[in-house]
Order: structure tokens, then C-alpha cells, then sequence
């Protein structure tokens, strides 16, 4: 079996943690400006920060915000979140230094302004959406598209 290894000092004792279903170049570009989404697959494996964001744009962005939500379908919560701004179209834009809270269980979500994001309408697990913004805004009922999938991606350690 092959595992992970650290060598630099700052990792030592840490597990790598992921969230996401993975920033690829996916089918369709989804409008998603004005509308905060979450996507259920691959939830966090473990607690601690996220500090390494990728995301897929297929028509530019901006206003792009980007945390972690937990809570039971179809009723999510954010937990923090990272303020990343514009983000360009056409290929994997990764954003490190990043400090999002995560604990295992979570769910990754994304907000932006205006942009649409690599997208597939089947294959993934489930994307739940709301319109606005609902980071920092309590606990809210989303509305399901069963078997989607979108292209952020997120890591870090315990």
C-alpha cells in the first residue's frame, strides 16, 4: 500500500483532508451567479482547515465565495467560508493560503455573483441550491438536483 508522507515539519502527526467532487472540465457551464450551491459528494473525511480551494469556471466569475455547510438534505448551514473574488473561465484556478473551518461530515458550497461553473447533469451524487448568498445566514431549505455534480474541490489538513 502506498500512503502519504510528510516531510516538511509543519505536517508531521497531520492527515490530509478533501472535500469535493473535483474541479475538471465537466459537460455543461451552469449559470450560477446569484445562487449559493452545494454539492453532496465526497463530504469531508476529516476535521480540521481547508486551505487549498480549486474551482472550474466555464464563463468568468466574480464574487466567488467558497466554505464548507453542513446539516441533513434538504436543510444546510454554513460553517465559514473564504472570500476568493473573480475567478477566470477555461481551466482549474487554485487558490491556497486559504483558512475555511471543516468538520468531517461537511459539505462543500460555492456563492458567486456572476460566472457559470463546469457542470454535469448526471453522475455525481447530489447539488442542493438556493438564490443568494446564504453564507452566515442560519439554516436553510435548498432545492435538490439529484445526480449533478460541479467542479470545486477542496484540501487541507487536520
Amino acid at each position: 500500500m502506498i500512503g502519504l508522507k510528510f516531510t516538511n515539519p509543519s505536517f508531521m502527526g497531520k492527515e490530509l483532508i478533501d472535500i469535493g467532487s473535483g474541479a475538471i472540465d465537466r459537460a455543461i457551464g451552469n449559470p450560477q451567479g446569484g445562487a449559493t450551491v452545494i454539492d453532496l459528494a465526497n463530504p469531508a473525511n476529516q476535521t480540521g482547515v481547508i486551505d487549498r480551494i480549486e474551482i472550474w469556471f466555464s464563463a468568468n466569475a466574480t464574487g466567488v465565495k467558497v466554505g464548507t455547510f453542513f446539516g441533513t438534505a434538504p436543510t444546510f448551514t454554513s460553517r465559514d467560508v473564504a472570500i476568493i473574488g473573480s475567478v477566470t473561465a477555461g481551466s482549474k484556478q487554485v487558490f491556497t493560503g486559504l483558512n475555511i473551518a471543516v468538520q468531517a461530515g461537511d459539505y462543500l458550497g460555492i456563492y458567486c455573483t456572476t460566472g457559470d461553473m463546469e457542470y454535469d447533469t448526471s453522475g455525481g451524487v447530489n447539488i442542493y441550491f438556493l438564490a443568494g448568498d446564504q453564507f452566515g445566514a442560519g439554516a436553510q431549505v435548498y432545492t435538490q438536483n439529484a445526480g449533478d455534480a460541479q467542479s470545486v474541490y477542496g484540501t487541507g489538513t487536520t
